[in-house]
């Protein structure tokens, strides 16, 4: 019998704001700086220890650092010479340039990927998806398996994805495919709750991004 055990980080990331168009970043970014968090942790006692091991790693304060994600985005986009949406050959660059040795899979179809198990202790998804024109998102997911234990981590800066969306369901059926596991879930599915909660907080950004606008403009006329 193996467990997934579920974890959603989406609300410990600096925040990807609606107006920037830097998700790939994002995720290549906090995928690495979890990866170096999870070799270092080899066991899986129980539920709180193990987010304690994770949450007291010296590297999980560049995780939710503000400042180390902003000059991380910096480095890629002088890298790439562009500052917008990036695409699977930007991927491709930035791994051979950075990232070489790290087990980053960059998906645009779940179904055409291996996610068999058995010698693998992480893999890091970074999956696109577009689910709607106005909805084309990458998400970074880490698989860190230990023993019977698969931890399911997912690190969304837009904060848009979380166990019980579509994606996570897809995912999770493909490990059971193709490792042919009996597998328990230990998900609390939240997805209602969080997708409102998203939604209020996209609400505000809107908010704030118009009022700062009006107020350029109108400085900008009774000068």
């Amino acid at each position: 019998m193996y467990n997934i055990n579920c974890f959603n980080w989406n609300k410990k990331l600096p925040i990807q704001y609606i107006w920037e168009n830097t998700c790939g970043l994002h995720a290549l970014r906090n995928s690495v700086d979890f990866f170096n968090i999870l070799i270092q942790v080899n066991n899986y006692n129980n539920r709180k220890k193990y987010l304690s091991k994770i949450e007291s790693n010296i590297n999980f304060l560049k995780l939710i650092s503000d400042n180390e994600m902003h000059t991380k985005i910096k480095k890629y986009q002088k890298f790439l010479k562009k500052k917008g949406d990036i695409n699977k050959f930007d991927f491709v660059n930035l791994i051979n340039n950075y990232y070489k040795l790290y087990p980053i899979q960059i998906i645009y179809n779940i179904n055409e990927t291996d996610l068999i198990l058995k010698n693998k202790k992480i893999v890091i998804l970074i999956i696109y998806r577009e689910e709607l024109k106005f909805s084309k998102h990458w998400i970074p997911i880490i698989i860190h398996k230990i023993e019977n234990e698969i931890n399911f981590h997912i690190l969304d800066s837009f904060n848009s994805t979380w166990y019980g969306d579509k994606l996570i369901t897809d995912l999770i059926n493909k490990i059971k495919n193709d490792n042919k596991y009996l597998i328990k879930e230990n998900c609390n599915n939240k997805k209602l709750t969080n997708f409102t909660a998203m939604i209020f907080e996209k609400i505000l950004q809107i908010i704030y991004l118009t009022l700062f606008i009006f107020i350029l403009v109108y400085s900008s006329f009774h000068n």
